[in-house]
């Protein structure tokens, strides 16, 4: 997508009050160990989760990003389109 401001526009008010201008909990290092260990991920794909999460944290467009995302996923009150159980 070349224009993120597209990715549910009616949300990205919603997603700012969520906003905190750090890198979202989901992408620190002890939610992630937590997840993967939860998941059972190989070390090919852990390596490949630590990599990248680390690359997001460095970057504050990034992590409002995945804010607005997390926001759209898991918070948007729509829960038959984009929430899907691990259990």
């Amino acid at each position: 997508m070349d224009d993120p401001a597209r990715l549910r526009p009616d949300l990205w008010a919603r997603s700012a009050q969520r906003w905190s201008g750090r890198p979202p909990e989901f992408l620190g290092e002890q939610f992630l160990a937590d997840a993967i260990r939860y998941t059972g991920a190989d070390a090919e794909v852990t390596r490949i989760i630590h990599v990248t999460a680390g690359r997001v944290r460095r970057h504050p467009l990034l992590c409002r990003l995945a804010t607005h995302l997390e926001t759209v996923f898991y918070h948007a009150g729509e829960p038959r389109f984009y929430r899907f159980g691990v259990e």
